[in-house]
């Protein structure tokens, strides 16, 4: 089959026989189904499938997106060296991913359009634009000429129609004038599902995003390097004796937040559920995030000798296991083992500017009686994150970054309780450091 041009015909398929295995089935032959023929047709050449499948029905395609900066009732322009900044502006994101929903016509190279699907949580509309790679590297400048309204798991997605706009080796003026009228830069993060976090970042809090990725990964590895034993497999509080002491709240809460990740044995751990040891901990006020319960949490709990009567079979296990203590509720505060002569040492100096991440020590579980109070004065650094976590307000960045910078000279027994509570605290600003477009 051939087309006609200026300068005669041109073939689309090189129609040339090949002589190939005249048994039709073999081990190695790739069977088509009907949806992977509807490929695009590229400038009348035959290419490879791995070159080409970002632009067949289906794939995804990464491009730079460049939306109008407008009012919601003014109409959009298409892309115009002419009109200056003030007039036409644009938000700038990286890395967008479109998904074709149309194989896209490369035939005609001065004619190419296509459509898409956009799920990147923000509107995109007519005269937007996007920067793109075709096959053969020419980069080129594609506009939205419509959009689709629609509707995907609960939230709206749209379907736009572009076409070819501009060859940027034909008109470089027109890709500066593009970077010039850029008001603000923000990147697609592939991973914001996983995140629970906005599709769009600003540069700058998609670098910190990853920073945060990074420490919070670093936090969770040294708490599992610290506290896990391993010779009973339990994570348990480090002591220079041969006596184990393992807060089951504890644990898990460390399962429910961390899951398995940060340590490659984790499915190796044991792990025992002791019931009625407290209706409301302060891990389920944490998971909870409700601070009007703050004033219900049971306070009254600490390591006690692990009880081997028969009507706690878990408890008789965790016995058998070779364990000591356990953290239990109790009637008397009496009754509760002081660990504090079996935890080990950190040896680490504390650094000039060290600031304490709880307040002053007392017969509480875990946080100080300020935290229970929301005395903000008398509280630790780690206590004052933790009620504004509670109280669903924004975690402060600095006193966060100050957490970062000096858990490693926390006492023992303060990692062993708090590191993971760090660690929610990392995810949920994670979860939220963004700006959306």
């Amino acid at each position: 089959m051939t087309i006609q041009t200026q300068g005669g015909t041109m073939p689309i398929l090189d129609t040339t026989t090949v002589v190939t295995n005249p048994d039709p089935i073999t081990p190695d032959r790739k069977l088509y189904t009907s949806p992977e023929f509807k490929t695009s047709t590229l400038f009348n050449e035959d290419r490879e499938l791995n070159n080409i499948i970002q632009y067949v029905e289906g794939g995804k395609w990464t491009v730079d997106f460049f939306q109008q900066v407008r009012e919601i009732n003014t109409p959009g322009q298409l892309p115009d060296i002419n009109v200056s900044s003030t007039v036409l502006s644009y938000n700038r994101i990286n890395k967008l991913i479109l998904n074709i929903s149309t194989p896209i016509d490369q035939t005609d190279p001065n004619n190419v359009t296509g459509s898409c699907d956009i799920n990147a949580g923000f509107l995109p509309s007519y005269g937007d634009a996007f920067i793109a790679t075709l096959v053969g590297g020419r980069e080129a400048l594609f506009v939205i000429t419509l959009v689709e309204k629609k509707m995907f798991s609960l939230h709206d997605m749209y379907t736009v129609e572009f076409k070819l706009y501009e060859f940027f080796d034909k008109n470089s003026e027109m890709y500066r004038d593009l970077l010039l009228k850029v008001v603000k830069e923000y990147t697609y993060d592939i991973n914001h599902v996983a995140d629970k976090s906005a599709p769009i970042i600003l540069n700058k809090d998609y670098k910190d995003k990853l920073d945060l990725k990074r420490v919070r990964a670093d936090i969770i590895d040294h708490f599992f390097r610290t506290n896990v034993n391993k010779e009973k497999n339990i994570i348990a509080l480090p002591t220079t004796v041969n006596t184990y002491f393992m807060d089951t709240l504890l644990n898990e809460f460390i399962f429910k937040t961390l899951g398995y990740t940060g340590y490659p044995n984790s499915s190796k751990l044991n792990r025992f559920n002791v019931p009625d040891i407290t209706e409301y901990s302060i891990y389920d006020l944490l998971l909870e995030r409700n601070i009007s319960r703050l004033s219900t949490i049971d306070r009254n709990l600490g390591f006690t000798y692990i009880p081997l009567d028969n009507s706690m079979p878990v408890a008789r296990q965790i016995g058998w296991l070779g364990i000591d203590y356990i953290v239990n509720k109790v009637s008397d505060a009496a009754l509760i083992i002081d660990h504090t002569s079996y935890i080990a040492t950190n040896t680490l100096t504390k650094p000039t500017g060290f600031v304490e991440p709880l307040g002053v020590r007392d017969s509480n579980y875990i946080f100080s009686n300020a935290f229970y109070t929301q005395d903000i004065v008398n509280c630790g650094l780690m206590e004052k994150v933790v009620l504004q976590f509670l109280r669903n307000e924004v975690i402060d960045q600095t006193n966060l970054q100050t957490l970062v910078d000096q858990y490693l000279y926390w006492d023992v027994i303060d990692q062993y309780y708090l590191l993971p509570i760090l660690a929610l605290m990392l995810q949920d600003k994670i979860n939220f450091t963004f700006s959306a477009v």
